[in-house]
C-alpha cells in the first residue's frame, strides 16, 4: 500500500527571534486515494444485532432492514454472521459465505425481540465467530447494535472493554451502534475505543442504514489500523509539549491512538507546543518537533513505524507577528475547544447542574466565533442550539449523547 503521508501546519509559519512561544500545530496523517479500480480485501464480519424488549415495532423493523441492505452489499468473497441477543443469544446466522443472501436476509427477518440485553455474550458470540475464519489478506470486524444499557453478565466498561481489545489485538475489531435515547453511551464508546473501531449515535431510525453503509465503507478502504502517534519535542532546545487537543485515549506507552487510517481520507491532531526564546537564537531554523506514527497493514499484519520533523524559520518578531494565521489550523483549534466544552457539558449534566451545562453551551456560541470558515460556524452554531433545546425540553439523556458523540467526532477530526 502507499505509506500515509505526514504534514505538519503551524498556527504561523515561523518562530519570532528571542521571544517564548507558545505554538498550536496541526499534524495531518494523509493516505492517498486509490488511483485505479482495484479488487478489494474479502471481509470477515459479524451484525450483533440488540433484540431486547426495548427494540419491540419500529426499532427493530429498522434494523433488520438496515443489517438486510448491509448483507445486500457484501459480495461472495466476504463472510458475515449474524447474532440477536437478548436475556439469552442466538446465533442466526453461522459464518457464511454472503454467497446467498436471500437466506441470510431471510433468517434476519425472523428476529423477534423479548427479554433483557446480554450486550457482552452477544458480543462475544459475534466476535468468536469472525475469530474461526481469521485469514491473511481479509479484514475481521464485529459490528454491536443496541439501543439500551447491558443489564445481564458483564455489563460495565471496566469489565466489558479488556475482552475487546484484547481480540483488537489479534487482528478483529470492533464498532458500536447507539440508537436512541436511554442506551449506555459511555459503554459503547469504551468498546469502539478499545476494538479500534467508531463509535456511532443514531438518533433518528432512518440513520441507521446510512450508518452502516458508513461502516462498510471504511472496511472497504482501511489501510492502517492500530494506528499511533508519539510526539517527541526537542529537548536540547528545551521545547516543551503544553497540551494535545484532541484529548485521544493513549496506548500503554503513552503515545497517542488514533482512528483507522483510510484510502484517501486525513487525520488531524492539533499539539500545543511551548519553544522558548532560545530556541531562536541558536539558528535562522528550528526543529521544535519530531512525530512518530506506527501503523498495522490491515491485510498483512506488518507493523511499520515512520518519523518527520517540524522545521520552522526564525524571523524577526516584528515578522514574525504579523503573518497571518493558518485558517485551516484556527478552524481545527476551534473544533476542538469545542469538542472540550461538548465534554464539560457532558460532566454537568451527569451531575445534575442542567444550569451549569446551559452556560457552557453559552460559552461555546462565543467560541464559534474564532472559525474562519463561516460555513464551519453555521453548521457548529447549529448544532449548539440543537444541543440547548434538547437541554430546555429536559430531554436530558438525549442532551448528553449529542454532546457526547458530537465531541467523539470532533476528536477523531470527522
Amino acid at each position: 500500500m502507499n505509506e500515509p503521508i505526514i504534514t505538519f501546519k503551524p498556527l504561523r509559519p515561523s518562530i519570532p527571534s528571542g521571544e517564548d512561544v507558545t505554538l498550536e500545530v496541526l499534524v495531518r496523517i494523509s493516505t492517498a486515494p486509490v488511483e485505479r479500480v482495484i479488487e478489494r480485501p474479502p471481509l470477515n464480519v459479524a451484525l450483533v444485532i440488540d433484540r431486547s424488549g426495548s427494540m419491540a415495532g419500529t426499532p427493530m423493523h429498522t434494523a433488520r432492514e438496515a443489517a438486510k441492505a448491509f448483507v445486500r452489499e457484501l459480495g461472495p468473497n466476504d463472510r458475515v454472521a449474524v447474532v440477536a441477543f437478548d436475556s439469552t443469544v442466538e446465533l442466526t446466522v453461522p459464518s457464511t459465505f454472503v454467497d446467498e443472501p436471500d437466506r441470510i436476509c431471510a433468517a434476519i427477518d425472523a428476529i423477534r425481540t423479548r427479554g433483557s440485553t446480554a450486550l457482552y455474550a452477544g458480543w462475544l458470540e459475534g466476535a468468536q465467530q469472525v475469530a474461526l475464519h481469521q485469514q491473511d489478506g481479509v479484514i475481521n470486524r464485529v459490528i454491536l447494535l443496541s439501543d439500551g444499557h447491558a443489564n445481564v453478565g458483564l455489563r460495565t466498561a471496566e469489565d466489558i472493554a479488556p475482552a475487546m481489545r484484547g481480540l483488537n489485538e489479534r487482528g478483529v475489531s470492533t464498532s458500536t451502534i447507539g440508537i436512541g435515547d436511554y442506551y449506555d453511551e459511555t459503554l459503547l464508546a469504551a468498546i469502539s475505543t478499545a476494538g479500534d473501531g467508531n463509535y456511532h449515535f443514531v438518533e433518528h431510525l432512518d440513520q441507521l442504514e446510512p450508518v452502516l453503509r458508513l461502516e462498510l465503507g471504511e472496511l472497504t478502504s482501511s489501510r492502517g489500523r492500530l494506528v499511533s502517534l508519539g510526539f517527541e519535542p526537542n529537548s536540547a532546545q528545551d521545547v516543551t509539549v503544553v497540551d494535545v487537543l484532541n484529548d485521544l485515549p493513549k496506548t500503554p506507552t503513552g503515545r497517542f491512538m488514533l482512528p483507522n487510517l483510510l484510502a484517501g481520507g486525513s487525520v488531524d491532531t492539533v499539539v500545543r507546543l511551548h519553544v522558548p526564546s532560545e530556541a531562536g537564537m541558536q539558528a535562522n531554523v528550528v526543529q521544535p518537533l519530531t512525530v512518530r506514527l506506527a501503523w498495522t497493514d490491515p491485510e498483512t499484519g506488518v507493523r511499520t513505524t515512520r518519523r518527520a520533523t517540524l522545521e520552522l524559520p526564525v524571523l524577526p518578531a516584528d515578522v514574525a507577528r504579523a503573518q497571518p494565521e493558518d485558517p485551516d489550523v484556527r478552524d481545527r483549534v476551534t473544533h476542538l475547544e469545542l469538542a472540550r466544552q461538548r465534554a464539560l457539558a457532558v460532566t454537568q449534566i451527569d451531575r445534575g447542574d442542567y444550569a451549569g451545562a446551559s452556560s457552557t453551551m453559552g460559552a461555546m456560541v462565543g467560541i464559534t466565533a474564532y472559525f474562519m470558515d463561516p460555513a464551519l460556524r453555521d453548521r457548529e452554531q447549529a448544532a449548539i442550539q440543537d444541543l440547548h433545546d434538547a437541554l430546555g425540553n429536559r430531554q436530558y439523556e438525549k442532551a448528553r449523547k449529542k454532546a457526547d458523540s458530537e465531541a467523539y467526532l470532533r476528536r477523531r477530526s470527522k
